[in-house]
């Protein structure tokens, strides 16, 4: 019995046979053009699809998950514990850095690896280690445009949005953090966040107030309104107002401590885009803002600055360590980089490898021990991470099998990208094992004659 299909294009058709699971049917139009479609283009009276329709099993459909990730070269959040593998070396440096926060107050890495070496992932495999062992975590993806390091301020809204904690079995984000400290009336000298708290220790905050605190821009009438008695400072949108976010951020990595938790890690994801800029005045003022945030979570800004006005600039900068620290103009806002020493930050930053010429005043802030160079996989991390992906395969699609030949040459076919890094490898394992699944699919069911 023959099956008629329509095509919007081609129009009518008899379908003679598939491959690929079914994903591409062979068509022969009344034109007698014989052509392979995909089946999501054809239609009969309801959409056509030669494969059985069932459901699938919750764990097939998360290994489908997993592999669809896989295929862009990356790893889902929800399986980082499950792939992160020879990374012992570079995970001990990351808890290092946390044992410093605890008993210094303050800590900094700067994790360095080329394009597709993992650093993505480790800041991720990173941030969930953090968040178990009992510390307060944010992370911020910097990009050119909208979340750039000469924008502090989209910066720190990255970082409200993502902080989170663990308070028993459920996470926490900045919102529950705040009126934790509410209850127990903390930071009253806080010239940003004492305003905020008394209000939502009156129950008076609504969601404008929020929004102001996690840096959405809101109406200035909001926070002049005498109904609330907010009036707090403005959230500035400058990019000289790296003072004020640091201020911030030290503030509520303040609360952090004295609510009984360990500090706040802050995650920094590419990096290298402060390095890459248009213009001169974004360049500096992005890298001001890094070596802020590395000087203050490393305790090492001055808490009562000595702030002077730059005749050759026009800006207010205070000098530090040799190097000049911008604040912002408007004086009624200035504050200093820190809220209290210690400063209870962890920050980690993840970069391409730094180079004198471009990254002087950053390599200035930090010693060697604060430098992690992320080290390539070796061939049997690479097997057993292969093996694991093909564990996960083979659940995805169930039927699929594949030889120990077959499993040699695709491990081989992957081995082949090793050398752009993790990502490529990754993608080309998916690659070679895909080959494996459509060949033998297409043997099984070659189109009828």
């Amino acid at each position: 019995m023959s099956i008629s299909v329509r095509h919007p294009i081609f129009g009518e058709g008899e379908l003679l046979g598939s491959r690929w699971n079914g994903e591409e049917l062979l068509v022969k139009f009344e034109n007698n053009l014989r052509l392979w479609i995909h089946e999501s283009e054809l239609t009969r009276r309801e959409r056509i699809s030669l494969r059985s329709v069932h459901s699938i099993s919750e764990d097939t459909h998360k290994c489908r998950r997993i592999i669809e990730a896989f295929r862009l070269g990356i790893v889902p959040h929800f399986a980082i514990d499950q792939y992160t593998f020879g990374r012992s070396r570079e995970t001990s440096k990351f808890e290092e850095g946390l044992d410093e926060l605890e008993i210094a107050g303050g800590s900094v890495l700067i994790v360095e690896g080329a394009y597709g070496a993992g650093k993505s992932h480790f800041l991720d495999y990173t941030y969930n280690l953090a968040l178990k062992r009992g510390f307060v975590v944010a992370q911020a993806q910097l990009d050119p445009f909208e979340i750039s390091p000469y924008r502090p301020m989209n910066i720190y809204r990255e970082f409200m949005r993502s902080l989170r904690y663990c308070n028993g079995d459920r996470e926490c984000g900045v919102r529950d953090l705040l009126k934790h400290a509410a209850n127990v009336e903390l930071a009253q000298d806080h010239e940003f966040l004492a305003p905020a708290l008394s209000l939502v220790r009156k129950n008076l905050e609504d969601e404008l107030l929020w929004l102001w605190i996690e840096g959405d821009t809101i109406p200035r009438w909001y926070l002049n309104d005498k109904h609330f008695r907010l009036r707090a400072p403005i959230m500035l949108d400058h990019s000289t107002a790296a003072n004020n976010y640091c201020y911030i951020l030290s503030g509520l990595a303040f609360f952090a401590r004295t609510l009984g938790f360990k500090g706040l890690v802050l995650f920094v994801d590419e990096a290298e885009i402060a390095f890459r800029q248009w213009y001169s005045w974004s360049l500096a003022k992005g890298l001001n803002f890094l070596v802020g945030l590395i000087l203050t979570s490393l305790n090492r800004v001055n808490p009562t600055p000595r702030i002077t006005k730059d005749l050759s600039t026009g800006l207010y900068v205070e000098e530090l360590e040799g190097m000049k620290l911008i604040y912002n103009g408007v004086k009624r806002h200035r504050t200093p980089y820190v809220y209290r020493i210690p400063s209870g930050i962890f920050l980690v930053i993840a970069t391409t490898p730094l180079h004198a010429c471009s990254s002087h005043d950053l390599l200035r802030c930090v010693d060697e021990r604060s430098r992690l160079i992320l080290s390539e996989l070796d061939e049997h991390a690479l097997e057993v991470m292969f093996s694991q992906l093909v564990a996960a395969y083979t659940h995805a699609y169930p039927g699929f099998q594949i030889s120990h030949m077959s499993f040699e040459d695709a491990f081989s076919h992957a081995m082949e990208r090793r050398a752009e890094g993790i990502r490529f490898f990754i993608k080309a394992s998916v690659e070679a094992l895909d080959i494996q699944r459509h060949s033998l699919s297409s043997t099984a069911s070659s189109p009828m004659k």
